[in-house]
Parts: structure tokens; sequence; C-alpha cells
């Protein structure tokens, strides 16, 4: 199947998904990466991360847990890190696909960020039944999404920052993408089977040490959506309104939903 993710692959981009790791670790609030349900149950354990892009989420972890093996898998290899440590592999699989026979069944934890921008619809289900196959027994899922689709603005509200997130929702919207997804996260893997469901929800709004940066990791996005789809240039520099807008107080806010289930 083709790729259909919806952002740029270039070292910019790589440059922001970095940057983007550390202010999501910090809204999800898990000094360890993981919900605390999932670390106590930890000993030595295969772990793997889908959608890990440029590996940020991987390599914090494999710095904390040494004792642990990773597997960082992505439709694309272009953003993978050039040398990994040696406790972890990257690997090409699009999650729409079955589970490769070498991934069925072995880890304890697989984790999720941030797909949304490669899977519409019903494929969320389809993503997640795959990656229950590839679950163990009493393992873990941790999938987090952002609810990109429910924005609202705040602070010195600026018509540039609504502007391009209207524009790019236009966009996403008209691929069928950021819908209620996020929403229907817990329901979904409910449906699939997981089992011990919780689900964290954040508002960007809680955690204010990371609002701008929230904010200038989102106008980057956006920014890359529009480049992709060919509409960047539609409403003049409304990236970089947009951005001095974040730099001047201007915020927008939205709910970035974590969930978490366990397999029988």
């Amino acid at each position: 199947m083709a790729d259909s993710y919806s952002l740029p692959r270039h070292a910019a981009e790589s440059a922001r998904l970095n940057d983007q790791h550390h202010v999501l670790k910090t809204i999800s609030g898990f000094p360890g990466l993981l919900h605390p349900c999932i670390l106590a149950s930890l000993q030595t354990a295969r772990i793997a991360d889908m959608g890990t892009g440029t590996g940020a989420w991987l390599l914090e972890l494999s710095s904390q847990r040494t004792q642990d093996s990773y597997t960082g898998l992505d439709i694309s290899a272009a953003q993978f890190p050039s040398e990994p440590p040696s406790n972890i592999t990257f690997d090409v699989w699009n999650v729409l696909d079955p589970a490769p026979p070498q991934y069925q069944g072995c880890f304890k934890v697989v984790h999720v960020r941030l797909v949304g921008l490669a899977l519409v619809g019903e494929q969320f289900s389809v993503a997640a039944r795959n990656l229950m196959t590839m679950t163990k027994s009493g393992g873990w899922i941790q999938w987090g999404e952002a609810d990109a689709g429910d924005i609202t603005h705040r602070g010195l509200v600026s018509q540039a920052l609504k502007a391009l997130y209207s524009r790019g929702l236009k966009v996403l919207h008209t691929q069928g993408r950021m819908l209620d997804e996020p929403r229907r996260l817990k329901e979904v893997l409910e449906q699939v089977g997981f089992e011990e469901i919780e689900e964290k929800v954040v508002s960007v709004d809680e955690v204010e040490a990371v609002r701008q940066g929230f904010n200038k990791m989102f106008v980057g996005a956006f920014s890359g959506i529009l480049s992709e789809a060919g509409t960047e240039g539609e409403d003049g520099d409304l990236v970089g309104d947009a951005e001095k807008a974040v730099l001047q107080g201007s915020w927008s806010n939205c709910k970035f939903h974590v969930v978490v289930g366990q397999k029988a």
C-alpha cells in the first residue's frame, strides 16, 4: 500500500519531530515515557514503537532502560537514525498490513503516537487489530493522539493562527483525516479486544510550561500539511504570521488523548 502520510520527511521535519517528542512527553506526564501501570509490569521486555519516525521516543526510553530490546517501525525509513544503539533495530512496515511473522506475539509493549496523519476512518481499527497480533499475552499497547479536530483559540487570539488551522483542517478533512478518531480511540481498542483500558486526556492549557512549544510544533505540522498538499502559498505568508503570533503570546488549545490497554 502506498505511503499516505500527510507530512514531509526532510531534515527540518525530522528536527520538528524531535522537538515534538519532548513537548508530548511533558504533556502526557509520564516520567518514564510509559503509563505507570505498564512500567509496574515490566521486567526485561521487548518493546516496539509504531510510526517511530526519527526514533526519538525509543532513543530516550532505551537510555533509561538499557536491559530491554527495541524495534522501531514505520512505513518509511527516511527518518531513521543512521547509527542507533545496539539494542534498537529499525524496520519498514505498513501498520495496515498483517504483522510479519517475526513480530507476531512477541512484544511486551507496543507504543503508538500521532499516526492520525497516516490513517483514515476504519483504518484505525485495522491498525489496532494488527498491533494486537504483535502484542504478547499480558502485554500492553499505549496509543496517543492529539485531537486536532477540536481546536479552540486562546490568549491574544490571532486571525493568522486561526486561519492556518482552518486551512490545514480543511485539507485533512478532505482527505478523511482528523475527524473524531482521538475521541474514539478507547472504543477502537475495546472493540478489537484489549482489556484493562485506561484513558488519559490532557488539555494543552493544563501544561503552561510547554504551551508555546506545543503551538510552535503544531504550526510546523500544519505548515507541512499545506506544503504536501500544494496549498502553502494560497494565503500569503500565513505560516510566518502564525509563527509570529505564537511568539507574541497567541495560542490554540486542543486535547491530547493517551489510551492504554492490555492483551489477555
